[in-house]
């Protein structure tokens, strides 16, 4: 499959990703998804989350020398990954597809390699 990996940081070394997919590929059907998430006000919320909970798990990593973590970091995760789901949620809505489709999609572009 022709992807190209996407750019996650600027030359400021902040989060700022640059999707890129070669259009003639297959999976240019798929390759608009990484555009969804990088919508500037999208990028931005995932900032104020990084933002906002870093040194939780800065002050903690020291404290924790056996390898266990809080459960806090859980509940951390959890948010994080809601706020992917709900994006990738709103476009599979506005596009109407469904996500046992998207899945199957990608299950089919995954065979083909």
């Amino acid at each position: 499959m022709a992807c190209i990996e996407p750019k996650l940081l600027g030359a400021d070394g902040q989060f700022a990703p640059e999707p890129k997919y070669d259009p003639g590929s297959a999976a240019s059907n798929l390759g608009c998804l990484l555009y969804i998430f990088c919508d500037t006000g999208f990028v931005e919320d995932v900032r104020n989350f990084v933002r906002t909970h870093a040194a939780e798990f800065a002050e903690v990593s020291a404290s924790c020398p056996d390898g266990s973590h809080p459960l806090r970091w859980t509940e951390l995760h959890d948010a994080f990954r809601a706020l992917f789901e709900a994006r990738l949620n709103c476009a599979l809505a506005a596009e109407c597809v469904g996500r046992d489709e998207l899945l199957g999609y990608a299950e089919e572009l995954r065979q083909e390699t």
